[in-house]
């Protein structure tokens, strides 16, 4: 990616810029403001695609972050191109709900079912929508889109080719041309550059990695660039960074902890004969922990007393895991049954797991406490809770159409 560090929201760039072949390229930057144009959302710099010449080549504006501008290069074209204004409204858990056009009328909107994507909305015209049925695979990417009445196929993306080179079908059924940028989770299909906008970062389908390195360095592992260790059939990153992971409910007395870091580690849930058993989430105590995004923080210790204990006990070093059920806390319902004090903590010397996220080995949760300790935090929307990251705890099939 090419940069212009402490470029404003709006700069000229002359034609006696410079690329050398090898190198960063050089910028000088004007004061007329007349060529680039950024948005914000949250404080990140988001596109807002004018068109530059610089050095022989073209350039557009493209995704930044506070005061950095980031610029393409693109085919040589000798005049400006018109500006294509796109909105997008996300939820407080940051599930992008829908993408406007510049009258505000809705491209697409997005229903959910928990985490799951299960209708699609589109306005024809302002005030009237039309209703179409998502299907969604393991990781909650939407692959097919169909027609309620007859269930014709109006979006396909069902390529076995999994980290998304392979563009989706957008009129599998000459029913008309069907607009749906989502793609694997948190990401938006960014049509000028080929790429998808994955919150901190952008992924490259074609390289199937980032473009940007990973913001904690190597803590994240040794390649700065990787999607979920290469691995997408089995991992999410939401966000573009190291905070996301998957627990799958296997009916085996071990699972895997699959980590966006590119990590993994053998954990289990529930005690015997419910470990790990997906339809054992009402067996209070003892079944295995319901499906969900929970988040993970900080284990309350209550006053002195409780604090001297869990000292005692070992559990000082627990993380809690609050379930997104829009009641933050220790305690969540499963189909009317209360499921208290779920916990994300290594195996004791008895083996048990409670309904809580049991690491098999101490040496690995170790490992993983360390990396959760140094990556970023963001606040549970609503509240004042820290969190150090998310897992997602679910079934084998959930949200498979075929």
């Amino acid at each position: 990616m090419f940069t212009v560090r402490n470029a404003s929201a709006q700069s000229e760039i002359h034609s006696e810029s410079s690329i050398e072949p090898g190198r960063q390229p050089r910028f000088d930057l004007g004061t007329s403001r007349r060529c680039c144009r950024g948005l914000q959302r949250l404080g990140v710099l988001l596109a807002y695609w004018r068109y530059v010449r610089a050095g022989g080549l073209r350039y557009r504006s493209g995704f930044g972050d506070g005061g950095w501008l980031a610029l393409l290069p693109v085919a040589p074209l000798a005049r400006m191109i018109p500006t294509r204004v796109a909105y997008y409204v996300y939820d407080e858990a940051g599930r992008l709900l829908g993408e406007y056009d510049a009258t505000g009328k809705a491209v697409y909107e997005t229903v959910y079912l928990d985490e799951q994507p299960v209708a699609v909305l589109t306005q024809p015209e302002l005030g009237k929508n039309s209703v179409y049925y998502a299907y969604a695979d393991h990781l909650n990417s939407v692959r097919v889109i169909v027609r309620p009445s007859d269930q014709a196929f109006v979006w396909l993306w069902g390529s076995g080719e999994p980290f998304g080179q392979v563009p989706p079908g957008t009129n599998p059924s000459n029913l008309g041309v069907f607009t749906y940028n989502p793609r694997m989770p948190g990401q938006v299909a960014d049509v000028e550059s080929g790429w998808f906008y994955n919150w901190h970062r952008d992924y490259n389908p074609g390289l199937g990695r980032y473009v940007q390195s990973d913001p904690i360095g190597l803590l994240g592992g040794t390649n700065n660039y990787s999607y979920v260790g290469s691995h997408p059939t089995r991992g999410v990153d939401p966000t573009g960074l190291l905070e996301h992971f998957m627990l799958e409910l296997n009916s085996e007395p071990v699972s895997s902890l699959e980590c966006g870091c590119r990590d993994s580690y053998p954990a289990f849930s529930g005690n015997p004969p419910y470990r790990n058993d997906p339809n054992s989430t009402t067996q209070a105590g003892i079944g295995a922990a319901p499906t969900g995004w929970y988040y993970i923080v900080d284990r309350p210790q209550g006053g002195i007393g409780g604090r001297v204990m869990s000292l005692v006990t070992g559990k000082y070093e627990w993380f809690a895991l609050y379930r997104d059920d829009g009641t933050p806390g220790d305690d969540t319902v499963e189909k009317g049954v209360m499921r208290r004090e779920i916990r994300l903590h290594p195996k004791g010397s008895r083996g048990n797991s409670f309904g809580c996220v049991t690491l098999n080995k101490q040496a690995d949760y170790d490992r993983l406490r360390k990396l959760l300790l140094r990556t970023k935090t963001g606040i549970i929307s609503g509240t004042n809770i820290k969190y150090y990251g998310t897992i997602l705890i679910y079934r084998p099939t959930i949200g498979e159409p075929w």
